[in-house]
């Protein structure tokens, strides 16, 4: 679709989808985040039924807060890194600029976004984290009608092409949660998208998990990708089979 030749633009809708522009071409794909919707979690669906209404909904929403205030702490970083700034400078630019952004957010949970923050900050990621290539990059799929966007594309400091995502949690995350398993597949998702858009197969991918403990990293390797990915195509067919009979 010479989607890689062509301004690429496109903003989720409140439906869950994509209204991609690409040239004078026109496209509207469900969101990476709405298919992996069709893959439940337990946990979280345990704990919405234990509580009222209100209480879920406010949960939800300071937890949204909590992970934005993280991931903005996170793109500003890397936005100074990209702008040539050293990485001294570069913290000094995000702890600047992301609090003006969140005037409305509550002072406890904007204060445990920022701590997340820095439990990534002070893990590895600052030595492997080497040259950002795409901050919060539209991912699009033209072979199987997905889009997405990804945290961060980077290179690490041994030269390899990284999708790297960024997640909250409240507990240690397990090898073969639940969501661990999304967040392989999520990430699976958006190297396929990419090497489709820019024709270059990501080498890995890195999940940094902000807990109140630290930080989890987990990588899917090169070999484990289409594994992944095999999984999400399965969840594109049953999203596209549903949203066509309804």
């Amino acid at each position: 679709m010479g989607m890689e030749r062509a301004i690429l633009k496109g903003n989720r809708n409140s439906e869950g989808f994509y209204e991609i522009e690409f040239g004078e071409k026109r496209a509207k794909y469900p969101s990476v985040t709405t298919i992996l919707s069709k893959l439940e979690d337990l946990e979280v669906a345990e704990l919405k039924g234990n509580l009222s209404p209100e209480v879920w909904e406010y949960v939800s929403r300071r937890g949204a807060d909590r992970g934005s205030v993280m991931h903005s702490y996170l793109e500003n970083y890397a936005v100074a890194l990209k702008m040539g700034k050293s990485p001294d400078d570069a913290l000094l630019y995000t702890q600047q600029k992301t609090p003006t952004l969140f005037p409305d957010v509550d002072k406890k949970f904007f204060e445990l976004g920022r701590n997340f923050f820095y439990n990534i900050y002070q893990s590895d990621f600052i030595t492997e984290f080497a040259k950002p290539v795409m901050i919060e990059g539209l991912m699009v799929s033209p072979k199987y009608k997905y889009a997405g966007r990804t945290d961060i594309i980077y290179y690490d400091n041994e030269g390899k092409l990284v999708v790297g995502d960024y997640k909250t949690s409240t507990k240690i995350v397990t090898d073969y949660q639940r969501k661990l398993v999304k967040y392989k597949i999520q990430a699976a998702a958006y190297a396929q998208a990419y090497f489709e858009l820019y024709k270059k197969k990501p080498d890995y991918a890195a999940i940094w998990i902000a807990t109140p403990e630290g930080c989890q990293k987990y990588i899917v390797h090169a070999n484990e990708m289409d594994v992944y990915l095999n999984c999400f195509l399965y969840l594109v067919g049953i999203f596209y089979k549903e949203y066509i009979q309804k």
